[in-house]
């Protein structure tokens, strides 16, 4: 998977090493409010990374693309993902921390 660039941000394949980074932006209670939970620990949400770097379902029927999305100003604003099954059909999703909401960026991405 490669890095993407956007007018605004940089979208970096989600790996391991962004866990402790997006730790911070998926624990704004904000984006809660509706569903779920936040990740238990940066441990955890490491673990889930560290999974979904093979970028590929473990029954091998899915592929799971996921990217983080940095700002310009080097700031972690969330993350988007799609999965792309074996008919060729995609879900896409995205989540930001509150205070990137509604600006258009998730569209962009």
């Amino acid at each position: 998977m490669n890095t993407i660039h956007t007018t605004r941000c940089t979208l970096e394949p989600q790996v391991e090493a962004h866990a402790e980074e997006m730790f911070a932006v998926l624990c704004d209670p904000a984006i809660y409010e509706f569903e779920r939970v936040p990740p238990p620990s940066v441990e955890r949400l490491a673990a889930g990374y560290r999974l979904r770097e093979s970028r590929v379902s473990p029954d091998g029927d899915e592929k799971w693309l996921n990217w983080i999305v940095r700002l310009s100003n080097q700031e972690v604003a969330g993350y988007v993902q799609a999965t792309v099954m074996e008919s060729g059909e995609s879900l896409v999703a995205y989540e930001f921390a509150s205070m990137h909401g509604r600006q258009g960026i998730g569209s962009e991405c």
